[in-house]
């Protein structure tokens, strides 16, 4: 069973091919370092797939994406920057945001909760409140909290 932050290893398949069972998922070749990489379990989205953090260079909006849990792997070795971090999962912070939403301008002061870990040391996956009353989730860098 995963919990929210922990780090796991996502296998993803190398391509499809045509077999007398019809296009078929190629196997997964866990010595291939271009077949998994490392990311982070955020939660269960509504259909129960669990939710995985991905990269939040372009859009730290869209930082997130049902997976299924037979592609992931829980990584238990190594250091995880988390748990030596100051902050932790369900704390509340305030922020300033680093780019305009369409909700709020650039240097905006937020406050919000802190739902996991993402991938980059130092960054978070955090929710906080919506004129609108609905929660919206975004990557923030802990430079940018207050």
């Amino acid at each position: 069973m995963l919990n929210p932050g922990d780090r796991v290893l996502v296998h993803q398949t190398p391509g499809l091919t045509f077999t007398d069972q019809g296009l078929v998922p190629m196997p997964h070749d866990c010595s291939d370092p271009d077949q998994h990489w490392e990311s982070r379990y955020l939660f269960d989205d509504c259909m129960g797939r669990p939710v995985i953090a991905t990269g939040a260079e372009r859009n730290p909006c869209h930082a997130e994406w049902p997976y299924d849990h037979e592609s992931l792997t829980p990584i238990t070795d190594g250091v995880d920057w988390a748990k030596e971090s100051q902050y932790t999962i369900g704390m509340e912070v305030s922020f300033k945001l680093d780019e305009a939403t369409p909700q709020y301008p650039e240097g905006a002061e937020l406050r919000g909760t802190i739902i996991s870990p993402h991938i980059e040391p130092n960054e978070w996956y955090i929710g906080f409140p919506t004129p609108e009353g609905w929660i919206f989730n975004r990557v923030v860098k802990e430079s940018c909290f207050i």
